[in-house]
């Protein structure tokens, strides 16, 4: 339906009255608290973009209510700009990461994310849970997912 049937039907205007836009824009800042927290951390989170290239990490599990696992376990992918959805590099099937690391690690960029099947990541989870509580907890990410790559790529 379009903009004029909807005013036609409901007496919605589509001008602006300086009031309303008030009202707006107070209600915006009234349910704005800042940057996110980590619990409010869902999805895709951009970790860099440029020109070429667009990295981010999926999201898959978030830490456990109680503390039982108290971690972000995410993918991480990168993509060149203007090639096809299903060209990507998978960067990290699993890696499990500190919310306050994931915080850090996240970019003030936008950039198109795309969803890609998870069964890698299920695997590397799966893995990754099998490994005794020490060899786990040493796997955490602590700083950046991107310091954290190199680390590994450099070991």
């Amino acid at each position: 339906m379009k903009l004029s049937e909807h005013v036609a039907r409901d007496g919605i205007s589509n001008r602006r009255h300086p009031a309303m836009v008030g009202i707006v824009v107070a209600s915006l800042l009234a349910g704005y608290s800042g940057p996110a927290a980590p619990e409010e951390l869902a999805g895709d989170v951009v970790l860099a973009a440029d020109a070429k290239t667009v990295t981010w990490a999926a999201i898959y599990r978030k830490p456990a209510p109680g503390g039982e696992d108290p971690w972000y376990h995410i993918e991480v992918i990168e993509k060149d700009r203007g090639s096809e959805p299903w060209v990507f590099r998978r960067l990290a099937a699993h890696m499990a990461i500190t919310p306050t690391a994931l915080l850090a690690s996240r970019s003030n960029k936008r950039a198109k994310t795309y969803g890609y099947k998870n069964e890698q990541f299920i695997t590397a989870y799966r893995q990754w849970q099998g490994r005794s509580p020490e060899i786990r907890d040493g796997q955490v990410c602590r700083s950046t997912v991107l310091d954290c790559l190199k680390r590994v790529r450099e070991d």
